[in-house]
């Protein structure tokens, strides 16, 4: 996943990282895979079950320099509404992080991504026909 890599990479380029991750056990999991073992002295973890919740991110970028936000729900076969399940969260996920960061003064940098995985329903990415194409928030309410 794009969250992983990154994650990786910032440990291997000698950054300290506090990563974001919805449970205990998620972080539990990223420490124990190899790419991540020789470097757990430099990551920290912070708990942020719900990334809708207003303030969520709020504690999580206290004191960091850059913020990397690349949290969104993956779009699933089982979810009955796309829109309620991906899209909205993706979007207020990202107001969320960015809204929690504008109130730290030394943040010097924000990067947003994601993947076309939080943002198109994987049966439409493979058919074509009858896809939304979400160019902006403006198309999201």
């Amino acid at each position: 996943m794009i969250g992983y890599a990154t994650l990786v990479q910032a440990l291997r380029k000698g950054y300290n990282v506090r990563a974001a991750v919805r449970t205990q056990a998620g972080f539990d999991k990223i420490i124990t895979l190899l790419p991540v073992k020789s470097y757990v002295d430099q990551l920290e973890c912070f708990i942020v079950p719900d990334i809708t919740i207003p303030g969520a991110y709020d504690e999580a970028v206290k004191g960091v320099e850059y913020v990397i936000h690349i949290a969104a729900p993956l779009a699933q076969t089982y979810f009955t509404d796309f829109e309620k399940e991906v899209i909205q969260p993706s979007v207020m996920g990202t107001i969320g992080m960015l809204e929690s960061a504008s109130k730290e003064r030394g943040i010097k940098r924000i990067v947003i991504t994601g993947s076309i995985a939080s943002v198109a329903e994987g049966k439409s990415i493979l058919t074509g026909p009858g896809d939304i194409i979400y160019t902006g928030m403006a198309d999201l309410f």
